[in-house]
C-alpha cells in the first residue's frame, strides 16, 4: 500500500484474513485502510468468521457464504460517493438498495 496510488475516489475493497488476528495485524489492516484514504481512496474492509482466510472459507462454506459476506461491502462501496469539502473529504453513504 505503501507505493500504490489511487485515483480519486477509487473504491477498494479490502480482504483481510481473521484466521491468526492479533493486535499487531488489526493495525496493520487499519492503517492500510487509512492510508488509502489518505490518498483518495474509498475503503471498506470485509473479514470472514474468526479462525478462517477466505480460502478457508471457500473450501468449507463454499462460493455462496463468500458472496453473501462481500456482497454487502460492494454495494456499500457502489453507494458510497464522494464529496469535497473546503480541506477535508467526506464520504457520504446511501441507502443501498435490497439485494
Amino acid at each position: 500500500m505503501k507505493y500504490y496510488q489511487p485515483f480519486q475516489g477509487e473504491k477498494i475493497l479490502i480482504a483481510a484474513n481473521n484466521d491468526k488476528q492479533n493486535k499487531e495485524y488489526v493495525n496493520t489492516i487499519n492503517e492500510a485502510a487509512k492510508a488509502l484514504k489518505s490518498k483518495g481512496a474509498i475503503t471498506s474492509i470485509v473479514i470472514p468468521s474468526e479462525g478462517e482466510d477466505f480460502n478457508e472459507m471457500l473450501k468449507n462454506k463454499g462460493a455462496v457464504a463468500v458472496k453473501e459476506l462481500m456482497i454487502p461491502e460492494i454495494i456499500k462501496l457502489i453507494n458510497t460517493q464522494n464529496v469535497k469539502t473546503e480541506s477535508e473529504q467526506i464520504l457520504k453513504t446511501d441507502i443501498a438498495p435490497k439485494i
